[in-house]
């Protein structure tokens, strides 16, 4: 999200090495291999990938944040690891402002 200019993060990345992702997919039976459950998926919690989820070594359970929004937010940007894998939290505000300036808007984000 961004309020005011500034990227406020609303959630923690998937990642398998998390320590709290780690414990819960050994607890479900799952390795973390290279980073990776059970050395193949790069997130710990994702829609499908049903062969993983058969004992919830990955899960599509949310963490959910709350937040009360203000008149100083701007918009909120829901990404998969695809783009957070290469901008952090305040390249990709910085990008959405660079598409809002040149009109693209809508158009270039859906």
């Amino acid at each position: 999200a961004s309020a005011d200019g500034k990227a406020i993060a609303l959630s923690k990345d998937h990642k398998p090495n998390r320590p709290d992702e780690m414990a819960r997919i050994k607890k479900a039976g799952g390795v973390v291999f290279c980073g990776r459950v059970n050395g193949e998926l790069a997130v710990s919690r994702a829609f499908g990938d049903c062969r993983l989820k058969r004992d919830q070594i990955v899960t599509a359970a949310p963490e959910i944040t709350f937040r009360k929004a203000t008149s100083k937010d701007e918009f909120i940007v829901l990404a998969c690891d695809g783009l957070y894998d290469v901008m952090n939290n305040s390249e990709v505000v910085g990008w959405v402002h660079f598409i809002q300036g040149a009109g693209k808007g809508l158009q270039v984000c859906v």
